[in-house]
């Protein structure tokens, strides 16, 4: 069925409070948090959610079975199918948030967290790193109930799931923290709250539909061995993607010590939330490129559509903080905070500025059937980036990990979008894997130009690419898409 302009618009304005809301209030909080906390108990903090994110790779792709397949269930009219695939993951959900449970129990009976150079160990680290593996592993559940609603296109019924559970947390993080509380509280409080918006969850799929809801079943996981097999490569892709958001971090806090890697984590907050709403934003694009297959229609002027959305505002967002963000970044932080991050930051919006390049691919081959040319993508990209951080820091220490990254990224690109255009857009022009990534360079290059004539010459010129490469290929698509014209395309 296709989705009616009403449908949209609501997707849309949801979508958006749930991408804009919590980005803005955790980018608000970070300084409270340093302030409470101290910048060494913050590091600390951002080091156990670095560390607790790496249980998702026991995730065999949850959220992606669900969207792909009900969606393509959905084109095929199959309610009986959509009915199993909802109760497997959600015993695959349970099944995992045990064993994350059971992880975090060994760690922090092995004082894992002490690897780690804390200057001001209290003897708290190991519960706060047990919470942590609890919060994480609930957060599987509700990954399988919300996914759900994405796969039937109710992104607005998601958004407003998701709003109430990260919201509601923050908000009462920050409470306690300026109440005086310490970590091992906070994250108790996080445990309860998401304990109870779960139960909110699990109400709202079962009113959306009774027969979905059941209690996990373990037998069940045994029977579909065949179906976990078919996550393998939405796993894969996830173990490799995951493992390469973690590795910057987890090398600089092994390398130096919480305080250092509090500054970094700040930088990183910032980049990560920029991230956070694109890629979240293009997840729009995965069920809909589902739909599109199953029926066997054009997919290129969506694919058009789907890349300025995300790069357009994305990169304006960016440069503005490149450009004129000192003073915005001195108020936020602070002087002491802002002088010890800056450099950090910049570097962090830069690399972000080259990473947004991979998200529309990455949506529509996990829309289609090539999955697989994904895991390759991630197996290259985040192994050149990790050896070239070990490069960087060798010749620069912890200043080269950054500059690394964003090298690494750059030489990847092309590479990447001349397969995806191949594979699935056969008839775009060669030329194309190359020009999509000009306008990102000249946004790196502004972070080494300080002579205000020549920032606006590149600025003129990246506008100019900007519309050229980006902006007019996708008019036509997002004129249809808000009912001002048809195209002849599908």
């Amino acid at each position: 069925m296709s989705l009616s302009p009403r449908q949209f618009l609501k997707n849309s304005v949801w979508t958006f409070l749930d991408l804009s809301l919590y980005p803005a209030l955790m980018i608000l909080a970070t300084p409270l948090f340093t302030r409470q906390l101290g910048i060494s108990e913050y590091g600390l903090w951002m080091l156990v959610s670095n560390i607790t994110l790496a249980l998702n790779f026991f995730n065999p792709g949850l959220a992606e079975t669900n969207i792909r397949l009900i969606s393509q269930f959905r084109a095929e009219q199959a309610e009986k199918k959509i009915e199993e695939i909802v109760r497997y993951n959600f015993s695959l959900a349970t099944a995992l948030a045990l064993t994350a449970i059971t992880i975090g129990w060994i760690l922090s009976s092995a004082h894992f967290i002490r690897l780690f150079d804390h200057p001001t160990y209290t003897g708290d680290e190991d519960q706060i790193l047990l919470l942590g593996c609890v919060f994480a592993g609930l957060k599987f559940i509700e990954v399988s109930f919300i996914s759900v609603f994405k796969g039937l296109e109710r992104f607005d019924i998601a958004a407003r799931l998701n709003i109430l559970s990260k919201i509601s947390i923050l908000l009462i993080n920050v409470t306690m923290a300026l109440l005086g509380f310490s970590l091992v509280p906070i994250l108790l409080s996080s445990v309860v709250t998401i304990s109870c918006v779960l139960l909110i969850e699990l109400i709202t799929l079962y009113r959306f539909n009774r027969t979905w809801i059941t209690r996990p079943s373990f037998i069940l996981l045994a029977k579909e061995r065949k179906r976990l097999m078919n996550g393998f490569w939405y796993w894969l892709q996830g173990c490799i993607s995951l493992g390469g958001f973690l590795s910057d971090k987890l090398i600089v806090a092994s390398l130096t010590n919480t305080v250092v890697f509090g500054y970094y984590s700040i930088a990183s907050t910032v980049a990560t939330q920029i991230h956070t709403i694109f890629l979240a934003l293009g997840g729009f694009a995965f069920p809909r490129v589902s739909f599109k297959m199953a029926k066997q229609t054009d997919i290129q002027p969506m694919y058009f559509g789907a890349r300025a959305l995300i790069a357009l505002p994305g990169w304006l967002m960016i440069t503005t903080l490149i450009l004129a963000g000192d003073a915005i970044f001195r108020l936020w932080l602070g002087d002491e905070l802002y002088a010890a991050s800056i450099g950090y930051i910049k570097l962090y919006l830069a690399f972000e500025a080259v990473m947004l390049l991979i998200i529309v691919p990455f949506h529509f081959l996990n829309g289609t059937r090539h999955i697989r040319l994904n895991s390759l993508f991630e197996i290259i990209i985040r192994s050149m980036h990790l050896i070239g951080m070990f490069i960087g820091y060798h010749f620069l220490g912890i200043n080269g990990v950054l500059p690394a990254l964003i090298i690494t990224s750059i030489l990847n690109i092309p590479f990447q979008y001349h397969l995806f255009h191949r594979t699935l857009l056969p008839g775009i022009h060669p030329l194309q894997s190359i020009l999509v990534l000009l306008p990102a360079i000249l946004i790196c290059t502004l972070c080494y130009v300080y002579y205000v004539p020549l920032q606006l010459a590149l600025l003129a010129l990246l506008l100019y690419l900007a519309k050229v490469i980006y902006a007019d290929p996708a008019t036509p698509y997002t004129l249809q898409l808000f009912g001002f014209r048809k195209t002849s395309r599908g």
